[in-house]
């Protein structure tokens, strides 16, 4: 996986960063995202 950032030149440079560069279907946001495991302390 790649991070960018945009770096742009002139008299005053900027940076802007754009995030990270892979893709992904819809279906298969649970393998990134999976359901919250929950604690119950008592």
């Amino acid at each position: 996986m790649d991070h960018l950032i945009k770096r742009t030149g002139g008299v005053k440079p900027k940076v802007a960063e754009k995030g990270p560069l892979f893709k992904i279907n819809k279906r298969d946001l649970s393998l990134l995202f999976p359901e919250p495991v929950k604690y119950y302390l008592t």
